[in-house]
């Protein structure tokens, strides 16, 4: 324990180590990506007027365009993901009206 008060330029210096020796303690180890991707997805994604659905079968990524209808969308089962994926219509943003209030 420190019985005296530390001089400015030691203030300093220690200040500066704390702050610059503080990232070096959170750094963490980054994980390796999988070796093998059997599969994944489908991931869609809209594209316009159109759905862009991808999956990653056998380490490749596969893409399919899909057409938008008025109606929702299904995307059929492929690449080991055995369900039939639904993808809702997308719908126009809603506007708010709020209740007039008196003014103060």
């Amino acid at each position: 324990m420190l019985h005296r008060a530390l001089s400015c330029p030691a203030r300093l210096l220690l200040t500066l180590a704390l702050l610059l020796g503080t990232p070096l303690l959170q750094a963490r180890e980054v994980a390796a990506p999988a070796a093998h991707v059997e599969a994944d997805g489908p991931y869609v994604f809209r594209q316009g007027n159109q759905l862009q659905a991808k999956w990653i079968c056998a380490d490749k990524v596969e893409s399919r365009p899909l057409a938008i209808g008025a109606a929702d969308t299904d995307v059929a089962p492929r690449c080991g993901y055995a369900h039939t994926v639904h993808v809702a219509a997308p719908t126009a943003p809603s506007v708010s009206v709020l209740p007039a209030v008196p003014r103060i």
